[in-house]
């Protein structure tokens, strides 16, 4: 059974082919991990004090993106990037709450309260920018869809059957880690803007964060 033919493609273009785009996605989720480590010690130290509370809930978001990033990366692996699209419609959403909660801090009693507007009125309130890509994931990866968009990747194109195992691409799998890493970078930024808030950036993480940043914008041009 081919079950896992594409992983195991894809693993071993990580250690060969594609090394430096495999560390760079390594690590950024290094990155995302210390954020959630300092945020957890501010969280302690202020316990219920508004800085503990905003770090609480944001942690929490920040953590729910890191997963959700990292189930996309999974999926990525064995050639599901369509479906993958669905998560990162979820990412997209955790992202802008982030920038919800750091424009206004106190907002983080909304979600303690189980009183959060809707993701589309977060995002008119911090004028977010992902609408239309929302919209279309929405409609290609999050719901069941026979559009050409939605079902091309499903097709054989020589027989036109449908392919019960999707292939992997090389190509197609260095563009997506790309764009993994890409969106690393936006929730990792507004990440240490949270941390920022909070007054807890230590100066030698921001140094390993900027390095890491400018590799994964060199390593994309």
């Amino acid at each position: 059974m081919h079950l896992w033919q594409a992983r195991q493609k894809s693993l071993e273009w990580l250690t060969t082919e594609l090394v430096e785009q495999n560390a760079l996605v390594e690590k950024g989720f290094e990155i995302l991990d210390t954020c959630i480590v300092l945020l957890n010690q501010q969280s302690r130290m202020s316990n219920n004090e508004p800085n503990g509370k905003f770090a609480r809930v944001v942690n929490l978001t920040l953590a729910k993106s890191r997963n959700l990033l990292l189930g996309s990366y999974s999926m990525m692996l064995d050639a599901l990037a369509q479906e993958a699209g669905s998560l990162l419609r979820l990412i997209l959403e955790a992202y802008e709450l982030l920038i919800y909660f750091r424009l206004e801090p106190s907002r983080v009693d909304q979600a303690i309260g189980g009183k959060l507007p809707s993701p589309g009125n977060i995002a008119k309130k911090i004028e977010g920018e992902f609408k239309g890509l929302r919209d279309y994931l929405s409609t290609h990866a999050s719901h069941i869809s026979f559009g050409n968009e939605s079902a091309k990747h499903l097709l054989d194109y020589q027989t036109s059957d449908i392919k019960a195992v999707q292939s992997q691409s090389i190509h197609v799998f260095k563009n997506n880690l790309s764009t993994l890493n890409a969106v690393q970078i936006m929730v990792a930024t507004e990440a240490i803007r949270c941390l920022d808030v909070v007054g807890y950036t230590p100066e030698a993480f921001l140094i390993e964060y900027e390095d890491w940043r400018l590799k994964s914008i060199k390593a994309s041009a």
